[in-house]
């Protein structure tokens, strides 16, 4: 049986096995004891449980439209470029070349946005004229120092 849990620290919900005493949050890194964790969902269908946790975390982060479009199999609306992401076109447009502008973006973006998805950052990279797939170009930032991975598939000015 699966359980999907809501974790106390953050609020965002996660899926365990059940039996087990104690799992670790993967958004904010807080040990939740499953005894006293408030339960979703318990269901033995693994897809359904994935289902519910990221249901409830769209839910959460004012996007439910995106979630449902998502496993509707349509593409969500495109959003107008966040206050961040034109933040970083602008903090990138002094640099010279295509290395010191995209820092000087990632820089901007993260201090903007805190941890941030590849995705988010992709937008970025287009209006900057900068060629590769985000998540390389951001590991390379990370690989020297500039980034952090807080967990997987995620970046934060170091």
């Amino acid at each position: 049986m699966l359980l999907v849990l809501r974790c106390p620290g953050c609020g965002k919900s996660k899926v365990a096995r059940e039996g087990v005493k104690r799992t670790v949050c993967a958004h904010c890194g807080k040990s939740i004891e499953t005894a006293r964790a408030v339960v979703v969902l318990a269901t033995p269908d693994e897809a359904e449980a994935r289902l519910a946790a990221g249901s409830a975390n769209a839910q959460r982060a004012g996007r439910p439209e995106e979630f449902r479009a998502a496993f509707a199999g349509q593409a969500a609306p495109r959003a107008p470029p966040s206050d961040a992401q034109a933040a970083a076109v602008r903090a990138a447009a002094s640099a010279r070349g295509d290395e010191a502008r995209l820092e000087a973006a990632a820089r901007a973006f993260a201090a903007a946005s805190g941890a941030f998805a590849p995705e988010a950052f992709a937008p970025v990279l287009a209006a900057l004229g900068i060629a590769g797939p985000a998540r390389d170009r951001l590991e390379r930032l990370a690989a020297s120092g500039v980034l952090y991975e807080p967990r997987p598939g995620r970046f934060a000015l170091a």
